[in-house]
């Protein structure tokens, strides 16, 4: 039969169901049957709208027929799409029997969407003779996503299923003949959306309810799902076609814990959108996301994100052990492959446990967080805890991230099953960070790498990897609080061993980025205290990440030799030294690619201060004067919400929130650079950063002299806005 109605439930339950098919003329038209419901047709897919159950159903099917068109028949029917299906104690015995041109074949049906709930079904005999031309096989359904018009509008469905495991027996299905498939799954050929890309977002889901409802990683047990059928497990087939994800259902049930949340929220941003009824919760995390166990893989990311006080676990090398099988059995000896790997695209685990992120734009906040484990370098453009591949990048959205009190408890970059241990090309957090993005990390450190040094373990190559290119615009990173060792030796010096938990650098090139390049509208900064460093001659905490740049700076040279808005040289060992600590050698640089602006490599700006006062006050008849370069810089990253030093004073109109350029009818006062506040020193009102900051990009400007720009200009207006006020 044929069900067309988009709100039609259908209930079969305690009956045996039998079909004999036979198509052998014609040979140019497909054959279109199934045991139960022929074809359901497409609609706008809705939640609970549209069903079909069988229960305790016996099903007997002996088919012959012709594969055209890529249409095939199924046990149950052809195209069943747009419906929740539940499937609880169905026992099907089959004779499948086909000829024809290379086709999509399915076993249940060819082609599915919606929601499939298979708690109880069971195989007790399926013999299949299909052609061997190339053809693929999913045995629940071969294809899951569907795009057609129904009515005036276009429908696109995609299809979520639940299998258990402990009642999905399908080992008697069997080949008459190797038909030599172009891709093999005994659950979904493909969960492939619109994309046809399994590792972006918008595709269908398949998830695999195990025993205990999570991955055993005890290492004496095994609950992944294996290939049951003799063709799967002959050689181990896999499927790049299809992600398995495990115990969805039970996390969906279990949203008030942490962790099931924030799995449940990752496969939102990753399933097709006519799913997403089916993956609800909000943006927001706070306890334990320690992931192992669960099915987490890296999704593309655009939208907002909180994660506060949090302990963020990925283990890649536990997974890795955990489900790398396709099969394992024993009889004629133990024989195993361990095909569906993690680290391989060929697969249907392939990702899990890799990175949090695969890409991101948005907004991204993790504050007062821990992060642990390990993710693996799986190439030069995929590796980061954090994010694998690129945060930021787009023309159309902005990325903003703010981490803020973060440690970083021994969570590491691995080679394989190892250790990192060489200075090749390995990010810690993040990968690549593109155009359009801003970055604050605003207290970091590191924790439990004391074993590192003697080991030759490193945490990966440094910090962040390469930022920009030589087009890039509008990157803003800013640093501040971050005390990690960037010894680069295990020489002593002062109590930094105790201060660090490390008696070297945990990162192999670079502490803090791989590369800088941009074109323009762009900046990187570094500024700490000398109450950060020492506090007096005798304490010491050294919350500080020293750089080999504060001694041998290409594009500041001898600027950055001294505190943050200090007369003082940063030493590790003296308190308010007037003499300067060599950091040339012994100390990883904080950027591992030098400064050559001919080819847009730039430096991090560290402790760069100004002392100006800038006159006028930004009206059309009080004009801010600029005379000098540095003047125009300090404008510039006022703009761009960077700090110049509490030395730098700019004179601002009463009446600055009105934004009236024009306007006559106020006093003018004279302000110090302040965070969050600039505030005055003749009376004036505190003034917030971000008043000033839109002030100043509409204010009235003259340039008295001749001025060369130096490299560090941003220009009077940037893409550091959250309201485009300032850009």
């Amino acid at each position: 039969g044929n069900v067309g109605s988009p709100s039609q439930s259908v209930s079969v339950s305690t009956s045996t169901l039998g079909l004999t098919y036979t198509k052998s003329v014609n040979t140019d038209r497909e054959s279109v049957f199934g045991g139960v419901i022929a074809r359901i047709g497409n609609s706008v897919y809705v939640k609970d709208r549209r069903s079909v159950t069988l229960a305790g159903v016996t099903l007997s099917v002996t088919a012959t027929g012709i594969a055209a068109g890529g249409r095939f028949g199924g046990l149950l029917g052809t195209e069943w799409y747009s419906c929740d299906v539940t499937l609880n104690d169905v026992d099907i015995t089959a004779t499948v029997t086909a000829t024809g041109t290379q086709t999509p074949f399915g076993g249940l049906t060819q082609k599915a969407t919606g929601r499939w709930d298979i708690i109880d079904l069971a195989l007790t005999s399926a013999s299949y003779t299909l052609p061997n031309n190339g053809s693929s096989f999913g045995f629940v359904t071969n294809k899951s996503y569907v795009s057609s018009t129904v009515g005036s509008a276009v429908s696109q469905t995609a299809l979520y299923v639940d299998v258990n495991s402990a009642a999905y027996d399908i080992s008697a299905l069997t080949f008459t003949s190797n038909p030599a498939f172009s891709s093999y799954d005994e659950i979904v050929a493909s969960s492939l959306g619109s994309a046809n890309n399994l590792t972006q977002n918008g595709n269908s889901i398949v998830s695999i309810t195990t025993s205990g409802n999570v991955i055993d990683t005890s290492g004496s047990a095994y609950n992944t799902y294996l290939n049951q059928t003799a063709y799967g497990r002959a050689s181990g087939v896999v499927n790049p076609n299809t992600r398995y994800y495990y115990n969805l259902a039970y996390a969906r049930a279990t949203l008030s814990t942490a962790k099931y949340k924030f799995l449940i929220w990752s496969v939102k941003q990753y399933a097709h959108s006519s799913l997403s009824a089916w993956f609800n919760t909000d943006s927001t995390f706070t306890g334990s996301l320690d992931m192992t166990g669960l099915s987490y893989y890296p999704v593309d990311f655009s939208g907002s994100i909180t994660i506060t006080s949090a302990t963020i676990v990925l283990d890649n090398i536990l997974t890795e052990s955990s489900v790398h099988y396709a099969y394992r059995y024993t009889d004629n000896g133990l024989q195993t492959s361990t095909a569906r790997t993690t680290r391989n695209n060929t697969n249907q685990h392939y990702l899990m446990h890799t990175s949090l992120f695969r890409n991101a734009v948005g907004s991204i906040t993790i504050d007062g967080t821990t992060l642990s484990g390990n993710v693996p370098k799986l190439s030069n453009t995929s590796c980061g805890f954090l994010v694998a591949e690129t945060l930021g990048g787009s023309d159309s959205t902005k990325a903003n991230c703010t981490l803020s009190d973060i440690v970083l408890s021994g969570v590491y970059v691995s080679t394989g099953d190892n250790h990192f241990t060489d200075t090749t090309y390995a990010p810690l957090l993040f990968n690549k960070v593109g155009k359009n993005t801003v970055l604050d990390l605003d207290g970091a450190s590191g924790a439990s790498y004391s074993s590192y040094p003697a080991s030759g373990y490193y945490a990966g190559s440094s910090l962040i990897g390469d930022v920009g290119d030589a087009t890039a615009r509008a990157i803003y990173l800013s640093f501040n609080a971050i005390a990690f060792d960037s010894r680069t030796t295990t020489t002593p010096i002062d109590n930094l061993d105790t201060v660090y938990g490390t008696d070297k650098a945990i990162f192999s090139r670079a502490t803090l980025l791989n590369s800088l390049l941009y074109f323009g509208e762009s900046s990187a900064q570094y500024n700490f205290k000398i109450g950060e460093d020492r506090t007096s001659a005798v304490s010491a905490t050294h919350a500080v990440t020293y750089g080999r740049e504060i001694t041998s700076s290409l594009e500041n040279v001898n600027e950055q030799k001294k505190y943050y808005s200090s007369e003082y040289y940063v030493h590790p060992t003296a308190f308010e030294s007037t003499t300067e600590y060599d950091f040339s050698s012994g100390f990883l640089p904080y950027v591992y690619v030098a400064y050559n602006l001919s080819e847009y490599k730039h430096e991090i700006y560290v402790n760069i201060t100004f002392d100006s006062v800038i006159e006028g006050c930004g009206k059309y008849g009080d004009p801010f004067v600029i005379d000098d370069d540095e003047k125009l810089t300090i404008i510039s990253k006022i703009i761009a919400k960077e700090s110049v030093g509490t030395t730098v004073q700019i004179n601002l109109p009463s009446d600055l929130t009105s934004y009236d350029y024009t306007g006559t009818s106020y006093t003018k006062y004279l302000y110090s650079f302040g965070d969050p506040d600039f505030t005055s020193s003749n009376g004036g009102a505190d003034q917030d950063r971000n008043d000033v900051r839109r002030y100043l990009a509409g204010a009235y400007y003259v340039i008295t002299r001749d001025i060369t720009l130096p490299a560090n200009y941003i220009s009077l207006g940037t893409a550091h806005s959250e309201d485009g006020n300032t850009a």
